[in-house]
């Protein structure tokens, strides 16, 4: 037959790829629908959206679009919670707690990054993050001596933030006893991937210093995320969790401090939602936050974390063939083939060329991998429509 032959010629182009992965199925989507008119939205830079790139989304835009409200974003960079409380005696802020029916709040992280600031300031390099100084300092010197260090600098600021916190829910249920309030944990800004810390070429002992510190900002973030957990009349959205295991996916650095990225604040807004109790309603923006996230990053992901953004995202239908996302299979997916599978041929993880919604869009065969086969059926399927102007659709290709 004359697709055969074109086929052939495909796999003529293409070899084995050796790497493949399979696709999780979207999680059911339950019955039970929530609203929200009024969203007030409370806290520091995670809560402002900081370090956000131009057409990214903050976590509350994605609980707009599920919600759908509107918000009032109050969040203000740098705010502590005494900051907080300071807000909330304004008459302005007070007026908008009472108009809220939906109030969720990111607090805490400064009340020790200042501190730490503070400590590590004499010790830091020009340019240098206090995390990177964490680890040039965990492997010149002791880190049982910095970490007693570091527990001096935060103990005022653990203590004034475990009074703090009870003080912000009930000036809250003061002034507003129906709205739903979502608090969140503060998650730890040190956790990094093993693989990067093997890549800096450090020694057993200095990694295993670093883990010390890891452990150690772990047990400080959790003095205050213990005091958010007790809170009694509060949902909690536990952010820490969700971030612990792969939080250098969720986070980068900006301007020397390490704040969410477009997939941590979809992830915050995810945990949000299910901490409030929300069991349906979609957003487009949850798609894009983590389909278009690298294969390699993609997998990086737990499957429960997974499965409550995908909680509320919309349905998604990939189009097969489709590599560039222009909603037809045209040149520049055949070129795109192409060009991973060279890329494969000099040795590059297939999981770091592609990303999640290219897998799914060229998993062809339907078997939850992209491979070699799948690459052929696309080329075949451009060589046959475009290029020979031989129509043939994609079950006369795949048998």
């Amino acid at each position: 037959m004359q697709h055969s032959h074109i086929l052939k010629k495909a796999a003529a182009l293409v070899s084995a790829i050796g790497l493949s992965f399979t696709a999780l199925s979207a999680a059911p989507v339950l019955s039970v629908n929530a609203s929200a008119d009024h969203i007030l939205i409370l806290g520091d830079s995670i809560s402002s959206g900081y370090g956000l790139k131009e057409g990214e989304f903050g976590y509350a835009d994605y609980l707009a679009d599920v919600l759908g409200g509107s918000v009032t974003n109050m969040a203000v960079p740098g705010y502590s919670t005494d900051d907080l409380l300071a807000q909330l005696e304004k008459a302005e802020v007070q007026e908008a707690v009472k108009n809220a029916d939906f109030i969720s709040i990111s607090i805490g992280g400064n009340d020790l990054l200042k501190p730490a600031q503070e400590y590590f300031k004499p010790m830091m390099k020009e340019d240098e993050t206090i995390m990177e100084a964490m680890r040039r300092l965990a492997k010149e010197g002791d880190a049982e001596t910095m970490m007693i260090g570091l527990t001096r600098a935060l103990t005022p600021a653990r203590s004034k933030a475990k009074v703090n916190y009870p003080l912000i829910q009930e000036t809250l249920r003061g002034l507003n006893p129906d709205a739903t309030i979502v608090m969140q944990t503060v998650y730890n800004p040190a956790e990094v991937q093993a693989s990067f810390l093997e890549a800096q070429n450090l020694s057993a002992d200095t990694i295993s210093k670093y883990e010390q510190l890891n452990k150690y900002m772990n047990n400080t973030v959790n003095f205050l995320n213990k005091v958010v957990r007790e809170l009694e009349d509060v949902k909690v959205a536990d952010v820490f969790n969700d971030f612990t295991g792969s939080g250098w996916i969720y986070t980068r650095v900006y301007e020397k401090d390490i704040h969410p990225t477009a997939l941590g604040h979809a992830m915050i807004a995810a945990s949000v939602l299910n901490a409030a109790g929300v069991e349906s309603g979609k957003s487009n923006k949850f798609v894009s936050a983590a389909l278009d996230l690298m294969m390699s990053d993609y997998n990086q992901i737990s499957e429960s974390n997974l499965a409550l953004m995908k909680k509320y995202s919309q349905d998604f239908a990939a189009v097969k063939g489709d590599m560039d996302n222009s909603g037809i299979v045209d040149g520049m997916d055949a070129q795109m083939v192409l060009s991973v599978y060279c890329d494969t041929v000099m040795n590059k993880p297939l999981d770091s060329l592609i990303t999640y919604r290219q897998m799914l869009s060229c998993d062809i065969d339907g078997d939850g991998k992209f491979t070699s086969l799948d690459a052929q059926y696309v080329l075949s399927y451009y060589l046959s429509n475009n290029v020979l102007h031989q129509p043939v659709s994609w079950s006369q290709l795949v048998h």
